[in-house]
């Protein structure tokens, strides 16, 4: 007879319906927080938590899909998540955070960056999402991950879809098991 586990009556069963899925392409957001930390390299950056706030089925996506990973893992971690370095390699501002800021405050009427990280919470903010290549064992997969940040205006009037991010390969042809091998005889064999 099979042991029935102890929490048979409340485990929830995965029937392969994960509901709506994160599309490439821009999408308007809300921060939900955002606070300054240290890259693995030592370097300050900001780290800004968004969730999707566009008026459709995408709405809470990142705490939606939080809270039903939670159930299997309560350790689980946000995953709408950008970071931004402070600064570039020169040691001056870093574009891309420059950029952040930008497109933050033609985004919100009114609110210009004062340098505390309480008062984003809660502004929007355009993000554009691209589908990314990763490899899990022996497979490559693909997710659908933040890329880049544009004005809540940029994203309503259309950006394009960027392309996928493909994993690098070092063998631009499928595995060959003779490559490099030279035919020889038998007789010819130094062994």
């Amino acid at each position: 007879m099979i042991a029935k586990p102890k929490d048979w009556e409340t485990a929830q069963a995965y029937t392969g319906d994960r509901g709506p899925q994160m599309t490439p392409g821009g999408h308007i957001c809300k921060i939900v927080a955002l606070r300054q930390e240290t890259s693995k390299n030592g370097n300050p950056m900001i780290v800004v938590a968004f969730d999707i706030d566009e008026g459709s089925e995408l709405d809470d996506f990142y705490k939606t899909k939080l809270k039903d990973q939670q159930k299997q893992n309560k350790d689980s971690k946000w995953q709408g998540v950008i970071r931004f370095l402070l600064y570039g390699k020169d040691g001056g501002t870093n574009p891309y955070f420059k950029g952040f800021v930008k497109s933050l405050e033609e985004s919100n009427a009114g609110y210009h960056w004062d340098w505390d990280e309480r008062n984003p919470v809660g502004k929007k903010i355009g993000i554009v999402f691209r589908e990314e290549e990763y490899m899990q064992e022996t497979q490559i997969r693909s997710s659908v991950k933040a890329w880049q940040v544009r004005s809540v205006q940029a994203i309503l009037d259309g950006v394009p879809v960027p392309p996928k991010k493909l994993l690098e390969t070092h063998a631009a042809q499928p595995f060959d098991p003779k490559a490099g091998f030279v035919a020889v005889d038998d007789d010819e064999l130094p062994f």
